[in-house]
């Protein structure tokens, strides 16, 4: 019967970078994850995902802010962590997004970023149609979620995490100081545990009296991926109802938000509505070779705010619900976290985030 100190059901980006902190500190961290870390073929969020890390996305709460600036500010130190412990580089691909707008902010509007005229635009992307809308340049940076994936699982393991994967938690029993998870093969007992399962978390902690507390729920999201096309495309865009965000070899073309339950099945209809979408902005790419096609399971929850900190079970926390902005948000949900299981105070408040705002008298 494995007894590390902490274990963390689920592998994705946000509960390899909570283990790997913790290891930091001194834990001895095991992570249960259900299939492949990073395997898309099952939903899994991260892989999925364009890899925007968008900062001031000004769609974002207001309460996810202080949270957002936080994480974004660990990055430069997080991504060279993962290249020291795996080896493995992750660069970003682009630095800033250009977005459209059906209408202009005012002046002292900041958050959209810098507003382009017509000139200014076509300097940046002379492919663009720019259309009736009003476009701004933000810095809002992406890099390859799948190379994330990667060299997260490596600096984990290098590091001393005990990574177990195809290793699904069925069940929980708690004792006096003690939590036991149950999957298909064994037992494990941990003084602590995070879930950390993404659109799965709910579901893991089944008829527990807590269970509402987290109530997350799949929003699936449906991408395109495109040849590049002949003339290059600089930056990655946001057009009214889509994004495009160039790679090295390829073009991803995104994305639904969709109440699915857990099907991960594309849907052709809606990839060549994406394909359409942004010919609008590109005429070039209707006709550009379709080289994959995928959908990736976001944890959403009913206020579209992540959930983060302890459940009424002594020993038990959550980290999931970050919905779109996984990604932007791990090496700072890694911290705070981190910070709350050592019974330390975290350096932004987690209140607007407490799974007690889902209780019954919350």
């Amino acid at each position: 019967m494995p007894s590390p100190s902490t274990v963390i059901a689920g592998g994705g980006v946000i509960g390899l970078s909570l283990a790997l902190e913790l290891q930091k500190r001194g834990r001895a961290v095991t992570v249960l994850e259900r299939h492949h870390c990073g395997d898309v073929t099952h939903g899994a969020a991260t892989p999925a995902s364009a890899g925007i890390l968008g900062v001031d996305d000004p769609g974002h709460p207001a309460q996810m802010q202080e949270l957002c600036s936080y994480s974004y500010a660990l990055y430069p130190e997080f991504l060279a962590r993962l290249a020291e412990l795996s080896g493995r580089a992750v660069p970003f691909d682009h630095t800033h997004l250009l977005e459209a707008f059906a209408d202009c902010a005012a002046e002292d509007d900041r958050e959209r970023g810098e507003l382009l005229n017509a000139e200014q635009l076509r300097e940046l992307e002379p492919e663009l149609i720019p259309g009736d809308a009003h476009w701004y340049r933000r810095e809002e940076p992406s890099l390859d979620p799948r190379l994330l994936c990667a060299a997260l699982l490596a600096a984990c393991r290098a590091a001393g995490v005990d990574v177990r994967e195809n290793e699904p938690v069925m069940s929980l029993t708690f004792g006096a100081n003690e939590v036991s998870l149950h999957t298909p093969h064994a037992v494990y007992v941990a003084e602590q545990f995070c879930l950390a399962a993404g659109a799965w978390s709910g579901g893991l902690l089944g008829a527990q009296d807590f269970a509402p507390l987290v109530p997350t729920v799949p929003r699936r999201g449906q991408i395109l991926c495109l040849q590049l096309p002949q003339h290059p495309i600089r930056h990655a865009v946001r057009p009214i109802g889509c994004y495009l965000v160039p790679r090295a070899t390829n073009l991803l073309i995104g994305s639904t938000v969709e109440f699915a339950g857990f099907e991960v099945a594309t849907q052709p209809e809606v990839i060549d509505s994406l394909q359409a979408a942004i010919a609008q902005s590109y005429p070039a790419l209707a006709s550009v070779q379709r080289l994959d096609q995928w959908a990736g399971l976001r944890p959403g929850t009913p206020d579209d705010l992540p959930i983060l900190g302890a459940l009424p079970q002594p020993g038990c926390f959550v980290s999931t619900g970050h919905f779109r902005n996984g990604i932007l948000l791990a090496p700072g949900s890694a911290q705070v976290m981190a910070d709350l299981m050592d019974s330390r105070e975290p350096a932004v408040s987690l209140e607007a985030f407490a799974p007690a705002r889902f209780s019954a008298d919350g």
